[in-house]
């Protein structure tokens, strides 16, 4: 547990880190917007090639400034998905109630075992190792728990 504990502090400081950053580009975009507007209406009364040109520059840098705001924004949100894991693995750990999927649906009450040992119950093997995101990875660790392919086990524990 204590490596998710530590993986959940540092990737709550780095999001804290870049929403920082977020804020004072958001900060910079208002004003390089209200520069461009200002500089804009400038052009349009004086007609001068300096306030023209300063109004395309003030648009351009306004343009890079939000493309970069957009990708740190991604990087923000995927630090926070991050932490969002750990604390999730933190709680399972602490509480053995998983977030993730109990597989209720597969379970199969003629099937040789998967009933008897509760394998898709709340706290079942299934709850224990889901991990899955997608409907594809639930149904391939549902196959796998319940036709096992004794050949492969030794490989799988490598």
């Amino acid at each position: 547990m204590p490596i998710y504990e530590e993986l959940y502090n540092q990737y709550l400081r780095y999001n804290l880190r870049l929403q920082r950053r977020l804020n004072g580009l958001s900060f910079s975009r208002l004003a390089l917007f209200a520069l461009f507007l200002f500089v804009g209406y400038r052009a349009t009364q004086t007609g001068s090639a300096i306030s023209i040109m300063g109004t395309i520059l003030a648009l351009i840098i306004f343009f890079i400034v939000v493309k970069w705001y957009d990708r740190l924004e991604q990087k923000t949100q995927y630090y926070k998905a991050l932490a969002q894991l750990n604390e999730d693995e933190i709680n399972f750990l602490k509480t053995n109630q998983s977030r993730y999927a109990t597989g209720k649906e597969y379970e199969d009450a003629h099937h040789p075992f998967s009933f008897d040992l509760d394998i898709f119950a709340n706290g079942g093997l299934f709850a224990y190792l889901n991990r899955c995101s997608t409907s594809f990875g639930k149904e391939a660790l549902a196959n796998c728990l319940l036709k096992p392919d004794i050949a492969q086990i030794r490989e799988r524990q490598e």
